[in-house]
């Protein structure tokens, strides 16, 4: 199995006793280490940090197979409680070109309803919007945003 401190043997016994799943190949610190890198790098860049933090290779394609197998659980469309706090932030994502175009830049926005969940838009503000309209409020007169625009230089 690959793991942060290398390649380790595991036996079926230990492996049970850890909780590891069969035919796994990395251990879930190294997968929670690649499934963060890959939250905010590309998949290659992510292949080339995890090799220089680990030592251990960890292929771009494999990157992306853990976070394509990841199940996130979806927020119900109406949440049978009360919200007391929402938090929305949002930023641009640069989609990758080939050498020598233009750059290509996308809006994302998502919504943390805190201890109920979250939900994570691409494109598509009306969806927001309409989650974030469907909720019933502990407090619906207190309503207000505070925004807090971090990075940007004109």
């Amino acid at each position: 199995m690959k793991s942060i401190l290398g390649e380790l043997p595991i036996t079926e016994k230990q492996a049970k006793k850890l909780e590891v799943k069969p035919r796994t190949q990395m251990s879930p610190m190294l997968e929670k280490n690649c499934l963060l890198l890959s939250g905010d790098e590309s998949y290659e860049k992510s292949e080339q940090k995890i090799k220089s933090l680990t030592g251990i290779a960890v292929s771009h394609s494999t990157q992306q197979r853990l976070v394509h197998r990841y199940h996130f659980e979806e927020l119900p469309s109406n949440l049978e409680v009360e919200v007391e706090e929402m938090s929305i932030d949002g930023g641009k994502v640069q989609l990758r070109t080939p050498k020598g175009e233009a750059l290509i830049w996308r809006d994302y926005k998502a919504v943390s309803f805190h201890q109920l969940g979250v939900a994570a838009f691409f494109q598509d503000n009306s969806a927001l919007l309409d989650l974030v309209n469907s909720q019933v409020l502990v407090k619906p007169a207190l309503r207000f945003v505070l925004c807090n625009v971090q990075g940007y230089k004109e």
